[in-house]
């Protein structure tokens, strides 16, 4: 009877199902874990989760390196001894699932499963200091293969006077919180503390399903696409810089946001906002802005990656004042709160607003090593800015595509924000438009799906063939699993609930249903019924 209490709890935790007989013949719970690991390698394909769907069509549509690595460096004092170290990573990323991920892609749409090799901490040598950054850099860089994983690599530099510990990992297995978990289980295994042989698997986590996840009322707001150039290139790679800089009075954007009734996050944003509409002239100005995804609490000690990105409009009609600014967003960050593993949106993010704690610390006994970033040279989306709280102030980084923007405009973009965000913290009651006078960047927008590159549809006059056009719509209606007859066409495909991999879905439906070869960016560029069957029409193998 215990065994088939043991089973059952085994299959609600960790998603395998152990014969009795294999509970009977095992002694010890190292073995029954044994079991459990093998029984989860040999399992089949998993979908990707919604999180992990946004990165891997991103990186299809981006040209260029992959932005989506993390990679972290710790320098070990002399004191660590660097086996134990080695030892303990090892023993944390085969602890992991998520660790053993490799993707497969059939008709368009990707799977994970977990059976690649788990990497051993490669050990190098390296000459002096501008050897080992090389190495770094390059480790850091260096793309993974996604079919044959592992989305991890672990590296241990040894160099005149230091050695460091590289971690690099694929966003599609690691978030922020993740980090976290993972820097403390090291530094409890470097303290010989017993770590269980499994942990609860990403993969075992509930999603919700494709009906659920398309919050009733939410608002999808098209996002901003920015430049700095006279006209946004057709081709953008994803090779970026970074300007870092540093708010230092935060005792005052605190102040402001407990005057306010709000976090300092709100009033950073707000401010970041409010120096986009002055630099593009726009009324409405949507960014993406990343929430941790960890709400319920059977999720808060899993690694992967849960973080969703949420559209935040801020609207500047009948010139608001910063504090009534503060009050939209504020509302807006709950809703986005109460639908974090939820809300999808359709289009992709452009423009990025990160508000964010330092990585924690490695403790080795006694000493403490604070992780560095590694950079890759790349950018994820075409601007983003990133505001880490170290406790003294907050440390930022302005990040972009050098193909949209020269360095000189986004060190003036930071320099204008930092002097709104001190004129709106000594008076929340500004106008809106009297700060225009402190932004001096001038910035070109458009409404992302519409760049880069022209229309790919026909002329407009000449409207959809109707058969074409009803053929569509059914495809739409399977993807989105919605009537049909709802769908005309000035529908908006994104509108009506579609996610990123629904986009993959339906291309490949419409090359199995029509023959016609249609590109996933073509869609971002022709969201509607109308403009995507001119698509259709248009494309190398015509609906007959």
């Amino acid at each position: 009877m215990l065994a088939i209490v043991a089973a059952g709890r085994i299959a609600d935790r960790f998603g395998v199902d152990l014969p009795l007989d294999v509970l009977f013949s095992t002694a010890t719970t190292r073995a029954v874990a044994a079991e459990v690991d093998a029984a989860r390698r040999a399992r089949r394909s998993v979908p990707l989760s919604l999180a992990q769907e946004r990165i891997w069509l991103a990186e299809q549509l981006a040209t260029g390196p992959s932005a989506y690595h993390v990679a972290l460096a710790f320098a070990l004092p002399e004191a660590v001894d660097e086996d134990v170290v080695c030892r303990a990573v090892s023993q944390v990323l085969h602890r992991h699932e998520v660790f053993r991920t490799r993707l497969t892609v059939t008709d368009g749409v990707p799977t994970q499963q977990f059976d690649a090799d788990v990497p051993v901490v490669g050990r190098f040598q390296a000459a002096d200091r501008a050897t080992a950054e090389a190495l770094l850099a390059e480790s850091a860089s260096r793309p993974f293969d996604q079919g044959s994983g592992p989305l991890v690599r672990a590296a241990l530099v040894n160099l005149p006077g230091g050695r460091e510990l590289l971690l690099v990992c694929h966003h599609l297995v690691i978030d922020g919180w993740s980090w976290r978990i993972v820097i403390d289980e090291i530094a409890a295994a470097c303290r010989n503390n017993i770590l269980p042989t499994s942990a609860q698997s990403y993969a075992d986590i509930s999603w919700p399903s494709g009906a659920e996840d398309r919050v009733q009322g939410t608002e999808i707001w098209p996002p901003l696409a920015l430049s700095g150039r006279s006209a946004r290139p057709v081709e953008v790679t994803t090779a970026g810089d970074e300007v870092s800089f540093v708010v230092t009075d935060t005792d005052a954007v605190q102040d402001v946001a407990r005057r306010l009734g709000t976090t300092p996050y709100v009033v950073l944003l707000a401010a970041f906002q409010l120096v986009l509409h002055h630099a593009t002239s726009w009324l409405d100005i949507v960014v993406g802005s990343p929430f941790a995804g960890r709400a319920e609490s059977d999720v808060r000690d899993v690694v992967g990656t849960f973080v969703t990105v949420v559209a935040l409009r801020a609207g500047f009609a009948g010139d608001p004042t910063f504090a009534e600014l503060v009050e939209e967003l504020r509302l807006a960050t709950l809703r986005a709160q109460d639908r974090q593993r939820r809300a999808t949106g359709g289009r992709l993010p452009t423009v990025l607003f990160e508000y964010d704690t330092a990585y924690p610390e490695l403790r080795l006994g006694d000493l403490a090593v604070a992780p560095r970033e590694i950079s890759t040279g790349t950018s994820k989306m075409d601007l983003s800015v990133r505001l880490v709280d170290t406790g003294p102030g907050l440390c930022g980084a302005a990040t972009f595509r050098t193909a949209l923007f020269d360095r000189e405009i986004v060190e003036q973009l930071v320099q204008d924000y930092l002097a709104v965000l001190a004129e709106v913290c000594a008076d929340s009651e500004h106008p809106t438009t009297r700060l225009s006078p402190l932004v001096h960047t001038r910035l070109v927008a458009t409404e992302a799906g519409t760049t880069p590159g022209p229309k790919e549809a026909g002329p407009k006059e000449a409207g959809p063939d109707g058969e074409l056009a009803a053929t569509l719509a059914g495809i739409w209606a399977e993807v989105l699993n919605r009537p049909a007859a709802g769908i005309d066409a000035s529908a908006d495909f994104f509108d009506l609930g579609g996610r990123s991999l629904d986009v993959v879905r339906m291309v490949a439906r419409v090359e199995q249903t029509l023959g016609a070869k249609v590109s996933v960016l073509s869609v971002f560029r022709n969201p509607s019924l109308a403009e995507l069957a001119c698509v259709v029409a248009s494309s190398e193998k015509t609906f007959q």
